[in-house]
């Protein structure tokens, strides 16, 4: 069983503990690595900035005063990767030595890469959600639903799979279903 959000982060407080660092640096590794990607960081770059980044959060966890009641560990999380980000291109301005003018053009304002984390945040918990629901259902049944998500018709994945439309309508809602169910437990174990 997975710990908690609040569990894992009590837990990699102590930086001798290397199985909690693994399962946050796991659970939180590819969050970063790809909204980095998103606001402009090369692949190269994105993966070292990665490390700096889990560096950073590996010694400010330990002081981290982590309090839900008060906000998100995400909000915490968010703020990081954008300062990161920031620092990372206004480097990358330094060492090109352009003008005002490249930076403004290459760097995504900060509402940007706001709007970007929060939309990658819910494609990463989603597709983490959807990966542990292939451990529960049939593989036909989680094609039946990413198909029905792509916009294939009941007709046509009835004929395809040799099923009624009725029974493809049930279990695209059944997988949906879990999904959200999934979805909500993942948010609350990573947030």
């Amino acid at each position: 069983m997975n710990p908690t959000s609040h569990t894992l982060i009590q837990r990699v407080k102590d930086p001798a503990n290397e199985d909690a660092w693994k399962r946050f640096s796991e659970a939180y590794g590819e969050y970063i690595f790809a909204v980095l990607r998103k606001v402009g960081v090369g692949e190269d770059q994105a993966a070292d900035l990665r490390q700096e980044i889990l560096l950073k959060l590996w010694k400010q966890l330990p002081e981290f005063d982590y309090q839900p009641d008060k906000g998100k560990f995400r909000t915490w999380l968010y703020r990081i990767i954008r300062n990161a980000a920031y620092t990372h291109m206004k480097s990358l301005h330094s060492e090109r030595q352009r003008d005002e003018r490249y930076f403004q053009d290459n760097f995504i304002e900060n509402e940007e890469i706001d709007r970007l984390l929060r939309e990658e945040w819910k494609a990463f918990v989603c597709q983490k959600a959807l990966d542990n629901l292939r451990v529960a259902f049939a593989d036909q049944s989680v094609e039946i639903f990413e198909r029905a998500l792509q916009g294939v018709g009941m007709p046509e994945l009835a004929e395809k799979f040799g099923l009624k439309e009725n029974t493809i309508y049930r279990i695209k809602n059944r997988v949906k279903e879990r999904l959200i169910l999934e979805v909500r437990r993942l948010r609350h174990e990573l947030e």
